[in-house]
C-alpha cells in the first residue's frame, strides 16, 4: 500500500469567508464570517467543501464569498 504524505496542508485547504463588498473588488475584513474551510483537489485549482458550508439562500448584491 502506498501512503501519501502532505507535507504543507496550508497549500491545499483554505477558509471560506463571507463579506461584504464596501467598493469595487473590496471586502470590508471587519466584518468577516467564517463558513468552513475548503481543500484543493486539482492542479487547476479545483476545490471542494462540505454543502453546510456554502450558504443556502441567495447572497446579497454586495456580499461575497
Amino acid at each position: 500500500m502506498v501512503m501519501l504524505v502532505i507535507n504543507e496542508l496550508r497549500e491545499y485547504i483554505f477558509g471560506l469567508f463571507l463579506g461584504v463588498e464596501c467598493s469595487e473588488n473590496v471586502v470590508d475584513y471587519s466584518n468577516l464570517k467564517f463558513l468552513g474551510t475548503a481543500f484543493f483537489v486539482s492542479k487547476r485549482g479545483d476545490a471542494v467543501t462540505a454543502n453546510h458550508v456554502i450558504p443556502d439562500r441567495p447572497l446579497d448584491a454586495k456580499e461575497r464569498i
